[in-house]
C-alpha cells in the first residue's frame, strides 16, 4: 500500500512539473536576435531534468511528454520542419539523464565519467552533430505545409556555432541549478529522497550561495541603472525583463560562479562530514569491542587507547594517554615482559604471546595479547597497536576440563557399575575393573579379547538393540539378559549414547552396565504382591460400597480420594462435590470442625442441610506425627430420626391412652352414679318437683353426658375404646350425617358433598366414623370464621397407588377408601402441624376447645386400620385424608326403630357392684323397671347371696334370671364370679358392667358367657334394652 501511494506520488509530482515547465518555457531569456531567428534558454526544461535526476527516466520521460519538453512546438514554429530535430532532443536529453541516474544509483561505486557532466558531453557531441547536419537540411526542406509563410531555408554556420555554444553553456547551467536543488534539504524532502550526510549544512551552504548570486544580480542591476541605462522602464523591469544581453550574460555568470563555490564547498563539507562519521563509527567500534586495544609510540608512550582497555585499567583516559607503559604497568613487568617484545615488534614483526596482568579491581588475569607494528606511508615503523583479551575463563576451563578428564578417569576405574566402549561390529574397546567383575572374567584383556555378541543370553536382544538405531530412535536405555564367563545369566541396564561422525556413520558406542538382577526378582515379587493388594482393595471396596452409610477417604490436602455410592451421594448433598475435589465445607460448617474439634455431645458431628439431617464422624490414619489421609464416615439420620419421632409419638400417645383407661373406670363409676340418681330425681315425675329443681336434674344429666363424651374421646384416641364393624355403604352413611350436620354449619359456608359412581363399602362401626366425621367437619368450620367452602368427598385408590399416612410416617399401597374433609380456611402453619393429633393440644383460646378432636379422630381411624394424612397451605386450607379398608362384603340396610323403655316382669337379678353409691343407685333404678334386685359388694359376697336364696328353698334354685356383675372389683372380679355361678347353673345368663375395657377383653367375655357389655357411664334407656334382650333371649 505505501508502494503504491508513493508511486502515485511521484506520477502527480511529475505531470505537475511537467506543467509548471512548459508554462515556464514561454517566458525565456532572449541572448541574442538574428534576422530569422532568436537565441533564447529554456528555464521550464530544468523541471522535467529534476524529475529525471531525482526518480529517473520513467519519470523523468512522464515530466517531459507533459508538457516541460513539449512547449518548443508552439515556439519555435519559425523553424519549419527544422523544429522536427530540435524539439524531439530535448525529451532524448532529459531521457537520456535519468537512465544514467538510474544506473548510478543501482550501483554503489561509480566512476567520475559516470557522473552527470561527464555523460553530458558524451551526449552533447551527438546531439550538436545533429544540428550542424540534421537540423541545417532539414530547414533547407521550408517551407512545410503547416507553416508555408516561413521563408529561410538556410542557416548560416556563424548562427549554429553560436547556438551549439548556447546549448552546451544551457545544458551545464540547468545541470549546475539541479544539482543545486538536489542539494537543498527541503527540495529532496518535497521529492521524498534520502537525506544526505551532512544534509543541513550542505542546506545552508547552498542556499547562501544561492542568496550571494541574487546580491550580485541586484548590486549589478542598480550600478547599471543609475550609470548606464538609458531605458525608461522603472527598475524591476531593468531588474529581471529588460536587461541587455551583455548584461544578463554577466549576471548569469556572477550567479553560476556562486552556484558553483557553493557546490564546492558542501561537497566538501559532504566528504568532510562522512569522514568524521566514518572516524566516529570507527571509534565506536573501536570503543564497544572487547578487545583491549592502545597504540603506543616508538618511547612506549600511549597515544591512544579504546575504553575497554579504560575499564580494565580503571582509570581515567588522560591519566593513560601521554603516559609509559612502565607508568601504568610498573617498571618490573615493563622491563621482564612488555619492553623486549615491543622493540621486536617496533623492528616490523608481529608479536603474539599469553601472560598473567594484574588488573586493579578484577586482579590476576591470563591475557592473549597481540603487538602490530603501525607502519607509515614511507613504509616506516612509527609505533605499536597492542591488542588484547581476557582468556583467563578459558584458561580455567581447559585446566578444570584437564582435572575433569582425571578425576573422570578415575571414576570410569573406580565406579561400581561397568562402564564400556565397543564399535558397532561389537568389539569391546575399553571396559572398567566393575564390568570385568560383573561378567566373571579374570582380567581386563580377557574381556577385551571377546565378542559383545558372545555375551548376549539371546542374541534378539543384540538384533533389537541394532534395529532400534538403524531407526534412529532415541533409546536412552535398554534391559536385557548376558551371560557371565560361567554360564549364569543375569539381568542388566545398558544405557549408552551413540558417538557418530560427520558423515552419520556410528563410530562407536559407550555406555553403563548395571547389575539389575536382584531388581528383576524383586519387582517380579511386587508385581505379585502389587497383584494381592489389587485383589484385596477389591475386596475392600466392594465392603466399602456395601456399607449402608458414607464412606470417604481423604488425603493430607483434603482431597476426596475414595468413596461409596453413598457417599457420593451425601457429598453431592453436603458440599456440591465429588471423588477428586477438595473438601472445604460440609452444610454450613468448615470441614476443619469435622477433623480437629470434637462433637458438642456425642461421637457423632451434626449437620444439617435443608430439611435433611446427616451425622458425621472423622479418624485420622496416623503413620508418623501428623495424619496423612482420614476417614470420614456420614450418617443420614433423616429417615431415622422422622421414625424415632414416630415412635416417641406413638409412645406418647400409648403413655396418654394408658393413663386415659387408667382414670376411665373410676370416673365412669362416679358418672354412672350421677347420671343414676339423676334420672330417678328426674322419674318421680316433672310435675312432682318444682321447675327449678328439674332443670337442676337436667342440667345434672347434660353436664355428666358431655363428661362421659369427654372420656369416650380419650378411650378413642388411645384405641382402647371396643368398637362393633359390619359392612356399611358410605355413600347413603355420610348423606345422612351431612343432612344432620348441615344445621350447626354457618349459612356463610358453603358445604357440598361429593361421591364417584364406585362402591364404598367399608367394615366400621357407624357410631364411632361418625364421631370422626363430625369432628372433622367441626375442625373445618372453625378454620374458616369468615365462612368459605367445606367438601367432603368419596373416592377409591388403586391397587398401585401410593399413600401416605401422617401418623406413622410411612407408605402404603392398595385398594382404599378415602374420604376427604377440605375447607377453604386459614391453613395450619408448619409449627403447629407436627402437633394436631396429640391430645389435649389447641390453638382455641381457654375454653372454646378442648383438643381432643383430632386426637379422637385419630384414634377411630387407627381402630378401624386405616390411615389419616393431611394437606394444608396457609390461607389457602386443609384438607384431611381418611383411608378406610375396602371391605369384600354387602352392606346392610337396617331401619332404625324407636321404641318405649322396657319394663320388668319381676324377674330377680343379681346385682354385682363394688361401689356403694352405684350399686345402690342401680338397684333403685332397676326396682324401678320392675324387677327384684338382689344386690352384692363384690364377688364373694354375691356368690353368697346366690347360695343363699339356692339353700332356702330348692324348689326356686332357678329365681335369679340374670347377673349383673361389675368386672373389675375387690376380693373376687365379675369374670371368676361368673365362673363360679356356672358351676351350678351353667345356663345362667350374665351382663358385663364395666368404665374401662378393650375390645380383645370384650370378645374373651362373650366366649367367657356374658352375653353383652354395658360400658359405663351407661344411658338409662340403653341399659333397659340390654336388659330385657338378655332376659327374651333364649
Amino acid at each position: 500500500m505505501a508502494f503504491k501511494s508513493d508511486r502515485n506520488y511521484k506520477t502527480m509530482i511529475s505531470i505537475l512539473l511537467g506543467l509548471l515547465g512548459f508554462y515556464v518555457n514561454f517566458h525565456a531569456l532572449n541572448f541574442a536576435q538574428f534576422p530569422n531567428l532568436k537565441v533564447s534558454i529554456l528555464m521550464g526544461l530544468l523541471f522535467p531534468l529534476l524529475i529525471a535526476l531525482a526518480w529517473g527516466w520513467k519519470y523523468g520521460l512522464l515530466s517531459a511528454l507533459a508538457g516541460g519538453c513539449q512547449s518548443m512546438w508552439w515556439l519555435w514554429k519559425s523553424d519549419g520542419y527544422g523544429f522536427l530535430y530540435a524539439v524531439p532532443v530535448f525529451t532524448l536529453w532529459v531521457v537520456w539523464h535519468g537512465a544514467w541516474s538510474d544506473y548510478r544509483r543501482n550501483r554503489e561505486a561509480t566512476k567520475w565519467y559516470h557522473g552527470m557532466y561527464a555523460v553530458e558531453l558524451l551526449f552533447r557531441v551527438f546531439s550538436e552533430l545533429g544540428f550542424y547536419t540534421v537540423f541545417r537540411w532539414l530547414v533547407s526542406l521550408n517551407p512545410p505545409p503547416w507553416a508555408p509563410e516561413v521563408a529561410w531555408t538556410y542557416v548560416d554556420y556563424t548562427w549554429v556555432h553560436f547556438v551549439v555554444v548556447k546549448h552546451i553553456v544551457t545544458a551545464y547551467i540547468l545541470l549546475l541549478v539541479s544539482n543545486v536543488l538536489l542539494n537543498i534539504g527541503p527540495v529532496r524532502r518535497f521529492l521524498r529522497l534520502e537525506q544526505r550526510v551532512g544534509q543541513r549544512s550542505t542546506t545552508h551552504i547552498v542556499g547562501a550561495s544561492i542568496l550571494l548570486g541574487l546580491c550580485l544580480w541586484v548590486i549589478d542591476s542598480v550600478i547599471v541603472y543609475l550609470a548606464f541605462y538609458d531605458g525608461g522602464a522603472p527598475f524591476p523591469d531593468a531588474l529581471v525583463s529588460d536587461i541587455a544581453p551583455r548584461d544578463l550574460f554577466v549576471r548569469n555568470l556572477f550567479v553560476l560562479m556562486c552556484l558553483i563555490a557553493g557546490l564546492l564547498v558542501s561537497r566538501f563539507v559532504s566528504h568532510l562530514k562522512r569522514a568524521e562519521e566514518a572516524l566516529r563509527r570507527y571509534e565506536h567500534i573501536i570503543s564497544v569491542t572487547g578487545e583491549h586495544m592502545s597504540f603506543l609510540d616508538r618511547d612506549y608512550i600511549y597515544r591512544a587507547v579504546n575504553e575497554a582497555y579504560l575499564q580494565a585499567h580503571q582509570k581515567a583516559r588522560q591519566e593513560i594517554v601521554g603516559h609509559s607503559v612502565a607508568d601504568l604497568l610498573g617498571a618490573d613487568v615493563f622491563e621482564q615482559l612488555v619492553k623486549e617484545k615491543m622493540d621486536r615488534c617496533l623492528t616490523g614483526q608481529e608479536i603474539h604471546y599469553q601472560a598473567w596482568f594484574e588488573f586493579p579491581g578484577s586482579g590476576r588475569r591470563y591475557m592473549d595479547v597481540a603487538y602490530y607494528p603501525y607502519v607509515e606511508a614511507d613504509g616506516a615503523v612509527s609505533g605499536v597497536v597492542v591488542s588484547s583479551h581476557d582468556t583467563t575463563e578459558r584458561v580455567r576451563a581447559e585446566e578444570a576440563l584437564r582435572e575433569s578428564e582425571e578425576q573422570y578417569r578415575g571414576l570410569f576405574e573406580r565406579v561400581p557399575i561397568g562402564l564400556y566402549r565397543s564399535t558397532p561390529e561389537g568389539q569391546i574397546l575399553d571396559v572398567n575393573p566393575a564390568m570385568v567383575q560383573m561378567l566373571g572374567y579374570p582380567d581386563r584383556e580377557t574381556l577385551l579379547a571377546v565378542n559383545t555378541v558372545e555375551l548376549f543370553a539371546d542374541p534378539d536382544d543384540r538384533g533389537e538393540e541394532m534395529a532400534s538405531l538403524r531407526d534412529d530412535k532415541i533409546m536412552p536405555s535398554f534391559k536385557m539378559q548376558l551371560r557371565r564367563r560361567d554360564g549364569a545369566v543375569i539381568w542388566v541396564r545398558d544405557t549408552f549414547r551413540v558417538a557418530r561422525d560427520a558423515r552419520g556413520q556410528i563410530i562407536f558406542f559407550e555406555g553403563s552396565l548395571e547389575d539389575i538382577t536382584e531388581r528383576v526378582r524383586a519387582e517380579e515379587e511386587r508385581e505379585l504382591l502389587l497383584v494381592q493388594i489389587r485383589e484385596q482393595a477389591k475386596r475392600v471396596q466392594q465392603i466399602i460400597d456395601t456399607v449402608p452409610e458414607g464412606v470417604l477417604l481423604l488425603d493430607a490436602a483434603q482431597r476426596v480420594i475414595l468413596a461409596n455410592p453413598v457417599a457420593r451421594g451425601d457429598l453431592a448433598v453436603l458440599a456440591d462435590a465429588k471423588v477428586g475435589d477438595t473438601l472445604t465445607r460440609l452444610g454450613d460448617r468448615p470441614l476443619a470442625e469435622f477433623l480437629t474439634s470434637p462433637p458438642d455431645k456425642g461421637l457423632w458431628h451434626e449437620v444439617k442441610v435443608d430439611d435433611r439431617a446427616f451425622e458425621v464422624i472423622a479418624r485420622p490414619i496416623e503413620s508418623g506425627p501428623e495424619p496423612e489421609n482420614w476417614v470420614l464416615v456420614i450418617r443420614d439420620v433423616t429417615q431415622e430420626r422422622e421414625v424415632r419421632r414416630q415412635v416417641q409419638r406413638q409412645e406418647r400417645l400409648a403413655a396418654v391412652g394408658q393413663l386415659a383407661g387408667g382414670i376411665a373406670h373410676d370416673f365412669n363409676n362416679l358418672m354412672t352414679t350421677i347420671m343414676l340418681y339423676a334420672h330417678m330425681g328426674l322419674g318421680k315425675g316433672e310435675h312432682d318437683l318444682p321447675p327449678n329443681v328439674t332443670r337442676a336434674f337436667e342440667t345434672i344429666l347434660d353436664e355428666a353426658r358431655h363428661a362421659a363424651k369427654l372420656v369416650q374421646q380419650i378411650l378413642d384416641f388411645s384405641r382402647r375404646s371396643p368398637i362393633e364393624t359390619s359392612p356399611m355403604d358410605l355413600v347413603p352413611f355420610i348423606k345422612e350425617a351431612v343432612r344432620v350436620l348441615e344445621r350447626t354449619i354457618p349459612e356463610n359456608i358453603n358445604f357440598q358433598f361429593d361421591a364417584g359412581p364406585e362402591e364404598y363399602v367399608v367394615d366400621a362401626d357407624p357410631t364411632r366414623i361418625q364421631q370422626a366425621l363430625m369432628n372433622l367437619v367441626i375442625n373445618a368450620r372453625d378454620a374458616m370464621p369468615e365462612g368459605g367452602g367445606l367438601h367432603i368427598a368419596l373416592s377409591r385408590t388403586a391397587e398401585a397407588e401410593e399413600i401416605r399416612c401422617v401418623g406413622c410416617g410411612q407408605m402404603f399401597k392398595g385398594e382404599w377408601v378415602r374420604v376427604a374433609v377440605a375447607d377453604t380456611g386459614t391453613g395450619i402453619s408448619p409449627d403447629v402441624l407436627p402437633h394436631i393429633f396429640e391430645p389435649f393440644f389447641t390453638t382455641k383460646a381457654p375454653g372454646e376447645g378442648t383438643g381432643l378432636g383430632l386426637a379422637q379422630v385419630y384414634g377411630i381411624v387407627e381402630q378401624h386400620k386405616g390411615h389419616i394424612d393431611v394437606t394444608t397451605k396457609m390461607e389457602e386450607g386443609t384438607t384431611f385424608h381418611v383411608y378406610l379398608p375396602v371391605s369384600g362384603a354387602q352392606a346392610e340396610i337396617t331401619q332404625g326403630q324407636i321404641s318405649a323403655l322396657p319394663q320388668g316382669q319381676g324377674e330377680t337379678i343379681l346385682l354385682v357392684e363394688d361401689n356403694e353409691k352405684l350399686r345402690e343407685g342401680g338397684q333403685a333404678l332397676l326396682e324401678s323397671l320392675g324387677y327384684r334386685v338382689l344386690a352384692g359388694a363384690n364377688g364373694r359376697e354375691a356368690l353368697k347371696v346366690y347360695r343363699a336364696v339356692k339353700g332356702t328353698r330348692p324348689e326356686h334354685s332357678r329365681k335369679v334370671d340374670l347377673v349383673i356383675t361389675d368386672l373389675v372389683m375387690p376380693e373376687m372380679g365379675g369374670k371368676r364370679l361368673v365362673q363360679e355361678l356356672r358351676k351350678a347353673a351353667p345356663d345362667l345368663k350374665a351382663l358385663a358392667i364395666t368404665g374401662y375395657i378393650v375390645e380383645k377383653d370384650a370378645r374373651e367375655l362373650k366366649q367367657a358367657g356374658f352375653l353383652d357389655v354395658v360400658y359405663k357411664p351407661f344411658d338409662v334407656d340403653k341399659l333397659a334394652q340390654i336388659i330385657r334382650r338378655a332376659l327374651d333371649e333364649e
